[in-house]
């Protein structure tokens, strides 16, 4: 099963300028085989607009695994709001979802 995590930028980093842009970073890692689908939801409805997906990476370990990211970039305004963010990754036939807010 891939090992989900969220990176999101702290709160000291930020500028105050509610236009201005914060990025949300997705990561599964430890995961075979390599097919793997990353989204984005926010406040359980899908994001479709702001998102750069990586390639999915090939990690030299034994057994061999795979990792992949997706970021979210979004206006600090909407990342200071009370709105949730989750990444869901599906992964041979499995869900796995992480919320940050």
């Amino acid at each position: 099963s891939p090992v989900v995590s969220v990176f999101v930028p702290p709160r000291n980093s930020l500028s105050g300028d509610g236009n201005s842009q914060a990025s949300l970073i997705c990561q599964a890692t430890d995961f075979s085989p390599k097919q793997i689908s990353l989204s984005w939801f926010r406040d359980g409805k899908r994001v479709v607009s702001g998102i750069s997906e990586g390639q999915v990476e090939t990690v030299q370990s034994s057994p061999i695994t795979f990792r992949a990211y997706s970021m979210l970039t979004i206006t600090e305004r909407d990342w200071l709001s009370q709105n949730v963010y989750t990444c869901q990754v599906e992964h041979n036939m499995e869900t796995f979802q992480k919320n940050v807010s």
